[in-house]
């Protein structure tokens, strides 16, 4: 296995189109063994930040975000998500009853078993930031989106044992998986701002300007109150 050339560990710096279950199985025995950093971030197009993107729970966390900010009109209106609990596999979403929660879990397993990377990560936390974005042509958000894993030995054995820490083996192992987002959305002006520039390009579409003798009124208040002298 090669090394990540951004984050040091074993991976793919161009990862292939499907993740495989050789990287997962890899960083199960590398931390069996305690060859593992207390902390590894996969940054956005690595081979572990893609195969969690494209797997059942970063499709969900990107599901909640927009289902959460389906309300926002303007740019500066979407939100941050934080502490975004995510199950995989959902097993205790069968013991339910619950015939829709069933077919549910059981779809995202199956539909997850080609990617090796979501099942050694498992449960985990998501988070969602939001950067507003103003460029010349256009507005949008740039949407960072964060999953962050502890593999630790009271998470392997069920909460039977405590953790270990301090560079033993299966101690704490903390990893976090990365991936971006361009939303575009609303430029974020007020109202009084929107009508102000309508009336300026009307104005300045006239040559010379108001030629039809149509009177061009910005908002009274668009320049705030003038004291008096």
């Amino acid at each position: 296995m090669p090394i990540h050339c951004g984050t040091g560990v074993p991976g793919y710096t161009h990862p292939p189109d499907l993740p495989g279950w050789g990287t997962a199985l890899l960083n199960f025995l590398r931390w069996l063994i305690g060859n593992v950093p207390p902390y590894t971030n996969y940054p956005d197009g690595s081979e572990e930040s893609r195969a969690i993107k494209n797997s059942s729970i970063g499709k969900d966390i990107e599901k909640y975000f927009k289902e959460k900010n389906k309300d926002a009109k303007y740019c500066r209106m979407w939100e941050n998500m934080n502490n975004i609990g995510i199950e995989f596999p959902g097993w205790e979403m069968i013991f339910s009853f619950s015939k829709d929660r069933i077919v549910r879990e059981v779809t995202r397993f199956l539909d997850s078993l080609q990617n090796g990377i979501v099942f050694f990560v498992g449960s985990c936390r998501g988070d969602v930031y939001v950067e507003v974005v103003h460029g010349q042509d256009e507005d949008y958000i740039d949407v960072t989106y964060m999953v962050t894993n502890t593999t630790s030995l009271t998470s392997f054995a069920l909460h039977l044992l405590p953790s270990l820490e301090n560079g033993w083996p299966m101690d704490n192992w903390i990893q976090v998986y990365e991936w971006k987002e361009k939303i575009n959305c609303c430029e974020d002006r007020t109202p009084v701002e929107i009508q102000a520039d309508k009336e300026i390009e009307k104005m300045m579409n006239s040559f010379p300007y108001n030629m039809n003798s149509n009177d061009v009124r910005l908002p009274s208040n668009y320049f705030g109150s003038i004291p008096s002298l």
